[in-house]
């Protein structure tokens, strides 16, 4: 029994062991499957040279070694290229397709993805990323209805390479539209040229295949000198060479080789049957060259200015406005500045006014009497009855404090006259720089109100094809109708609120309130900014750090406030008028007076001749002094006192206020820095969940609701997103103005001083530091 026993243990092992070396060796297998890349071989076609194919090839093998690479080697070994003419693209699509090292081929070009579409077998997989057949009547009909909506065309012209207007293509538009005048483009630019005249009225273009880059600008050129409005089938790169407008709009411009990309990795997965497929749908979007517009008189309207995409084109034309300039133009241009220069002009004229009383004061008085009969008569001859006389009068303080007084108080309102202007300019500046920034901040909300609007025209394109599958119902297009409207409005608002603030800032500037200008970016290295002088980190990453980097700039707010410096010279003038009230107690004013008098005639009643000289001259040096006025001057006195005290008690509430105010900006640019960083996590996320959503909503998995909430949630985060960073810029500038510091690039020469004394005053010393670790200021 035993031995039996062992036979069947022995026996078990062995098997165990077999089959565990059978499912090693199967699992290695496995490994080594996985391992190994699936050669893929495509080949690629061109229709003929052209400036385009090199472009489009490397975008396409970019995005397919991207996305496939991991499990896939691709392989770009056979690539075919015609000379624009139908037997050869015939002969290399057919040997494509029929080449056996071949997996499957991409048509770089539309009339060799005419030929395979053309083509009732197709022996392998063929992905086509440009398409021109039975769909393109739709897509140019609905091309032709938005051309006419936006210029408003009574003739039209369509010009495209030979081989693509066809009958078929002739026949489906005729149904459309009335007479069109058809031009075939056989690879002569100047022949195409003379072909379109003046006349020619809307110019509707085709892909003109067999162009180089120069011979499409040249064409491209002529119609604009012509002022022929034009449209492109191809879309948005051909409107940036200089077409008008086209119906396809792609901001991505990877986008249409990912899409075929896609495509590419759904045929190898199996999920699309062997075959053609179309790697890529543009998105139907106007799009306007506001550039070509300006050129040849069109201007298009405020609604079509809304929903279009305007390129070479923003908003306005003009000078670039940057931070620095705002700043400087605020401070130099602006109208209540030039009026408080005046105001400090006249108050130096005060100043000279009262320096001017130090000087002799000569008077010259002339005049004449008539003296009445009886004393005219008088025999002594005292007074003569007819009298012409004149007489100078001079006069020179030696002394008076109450002159002393009023220059010391005039040159000290002249110091406050300045300390208020230069508050003004302070206020100013910071108010255009906000209100540059805030500008900054309703031109990002516009661009992104305007890709809201986009997404949700694409929404509702997703949902219109939803609709054919059955996936949804009709009210998915009238919601998402619904939405487009309601993102227009929210649009409008933001170009309106935009605009508000361009007359604002112009109004500070002292510019023309309709004045177009461009605007700069700002950066945090702009050196109009703290941030462009010091690594503001570097002050704040520790509590100890921070109350020492506060505590210097409240230091220097102290020391440049213009509010405390005026409050100090309403103070010394207080002080000043309180030494002179007193002084009126005691301190006379003393001065010499001289006077001369010429009574050059005299007529006198009787014959007796006079007995006083007809001129007379006297001087004397004369000192006065007020005794008593009713206790005047001592309750001028006493109210001066109490004058003073108000006076210095405002300014210590006013340093109080200014050291909160500093404390209180400089917490707020942290904390808006540091939003910055979590604002940025939050669009990312916000950005995936809404593709992931979309993505869902495509497959039908997802609701309306849920994608409507997605783009909001999106929307919000790209607002708070641009918004937190803005939002730093202007606590900045808070700050700058509460430490008297708009502008730091105006403190290149003293800025090493300025470090240095940061560097001082930050700088731990063991016994300025409490028991919390905070430095005692």
């Amino acid at each position: 029994m035993k031995k039996l026993i062992k036979i069947y243990l022995i026996a078990a092992i062995a098997i165990g062991t077999i089959f565990l070396q059978e499912n090693t060796y199967a699992i290695q297998e496995v490994y080594k499957k996985q391992d190994r890349q699936q050669i893929v071989n495509i080949g690629i076609l061109y229709d003929g040279d052209s400036y385009l194919n090199e472009k489009r090839f490397n975008d396409i093998r970019s995005e397919l070694d991207s996305l496939l690479s991991p499990g896939y080697d691709l392989r770009y070994e056979n690539i075919l290229t015609a000379d624009w003419k139908q037997e050869s693209i015939a002969e290399n699509a057919e040997k494509m397709l029929h080449d056996q090292e071949v997996d499957m081929v991409i048509p770089l070009g539309y009339l060799s993805a005419s030929y395979i579409n053309s083509l009732e077998n197709i022996a392998k997989p063929v992905v086509m990323p440009f398409v021109f057949n039975k769909t393109a009547v739709s897509k140019i009909t609905e091309d032709l209805q938005v051309f006419h909506k936006l210029v408003g065309y009574k003739k039209l012209t369509v010009v495209g390479n030979k081989d693509l207007i066809t009958g078929e293509l002739e026949d489906g538009l005729k149904e459309q539209f009335a007479k069109i005048n058809y031009i075939k483009y056989s690879g002569d630019v100047d022949e195409l040229i003379n072909a379109v005249s003046p006349d020619a009225g809307a110019v509707y273009m085709l892909p003109l295949l067999n162009t180089d880059e120069q011979g499409f600008e040249k064409f491209v050129s002529h119609l604009v000198s012509q002022k022929l409005p034009s449209f492109s089938y191809s879309g948005k790169q051909e409107v940036l060479k200089g077409v008008l407008a086209s119906y396809r709009y792609t901001e991505d411009s990877s986008k249409p080789a990912r899409q075929v990309a896609v495509a590419v990795q759904d045929v190898l997965l199996g999920e699309t049957p062997s075959g053609s497929s179309s790697g890529y749908i543009p998105e139907s979007s106007l799009v306007i060259n506001m550039e070509t517009a300006g050129k040849i008189g069109f201007s298009p309207d405020w609604n079509t200015r809304l929903y279009a995409k305007l390129v070479n084109y923003d908003d306005c034309s003009g000078n670039t406005l940057s931070l620095k300039a705002v700043i400087n133009d605020a401070m130099t241009k602006n109208l209540d500045i030039k009026a408080k220069q005046h105001d400090l002009n006249a108050v130096l004229r005060d100043k000279h006014i009262a320096i001017s009383q130090y000087f002799p004061g000569l008077n010259f008085n002339t005049g004449y009497s008539k003296l009445d009969e009886d004393r005219a008569k008088l025999p002594i001859g005292l007074y003569p009855e007819h009298s012409m006389n004149y007489k100078f009068t001079l006069k020179q303080v030696i002394f008076s404090d109450k002159l002393n007084a009023n220059y010391d108080i005039k040159k000290s309102k002249t110091e406050l006259t300045q300390a208020e202007k230069r508050e003004l300019e302070l206020n100013t500046a910071s108010h255009a720089a906000i209100t540059y920034i805030s500008l900054l901040k309703l031109k990002s909300a516009v661009d992104i109100q305007k890709d809201f609007v986009d997404n949700t025209k694409s929404n509702l394109e997703l949902a219109k094809a939803r609709n054919v599958i059955g996936y949804s119902g009709p009210e998915d297009l009238y919601r998402w109708q619904s939405q487009i409207a309601l993102n227009q409005r929210k649009l409008i608002n933001a170009k309106a609120g935009l605009n508000a603030a361009k007359i604002a800032l112009n109004n500070v500037l002292n510019r023309p309130q309709d004045d177009m200008f461009r605007l700069q970016e700002v950066e945090l290295t702009d050196n109009v900014l703290i941030t462009g002088k010091i690594n503001i980190l570097e002050h704040l990453d520790t509590p100890q750090k921070l109350n020492g980097f506060a505590g210097f700039l409240v230091k220097e707010a102290l020391h440049n406030s213009p509010e405390l410096k005026q409050l100090d010279k309403d103070i010394k003038i207080k002080k000043r008028e309180m030494k002179s009230f007193f002084r009126e107690f005691y301190v006379p004013e003393i001065s010499i007076q001289g006077e001369f008098n010429h009574d050059y005639h005299r007529d006198f009643e009787n014959s007796i001749s006079p007995l006083l000289k007809d001129k007379t001259m006297q001087v004397g040096v004369y000192a006065t002094l007020p005794v008593f006025n009713g206790g005047q001057k001592y309750f001028k006195y006493k109210k001066a006192k109490e004058e003073l005290l108000e006076l210095q008690t405002k300014r210590e509430i006013a340093e109080k206020k200014l050291e909160e105010l500093v404390r209180t900006h400089l917490e707020k640019a942290i904390s808006s820095y540091f939003n910055i960083n979590l604002t940025n996590k939050a669009k990312e996320s916000a950005k995936k969940t809404f593709e992931l959503v979309r993505n869902h909503y495509k497959t039908g998995t997802a609701t309306i609701v849920e994608l409507i909430d997605a783009q909001n949630n999106l929307l919000n985060a790209e607002l708070k997103q641009r918004n937190t960073r803005y939002n730093f810029i202007i606590d900045l500038i808070w700050v700058q103005r509460a430490i008297g510091i708009v502008d730091f690039s105006r403190c290149d020469e003293k800025w090493d001083e300025w470090l240095d004394k940061l560097q001082v005053f930050i700088r731990p010393q063991k016994e300025n530091i409490d028991n919390n670790g905070m430095i005692k200021l």
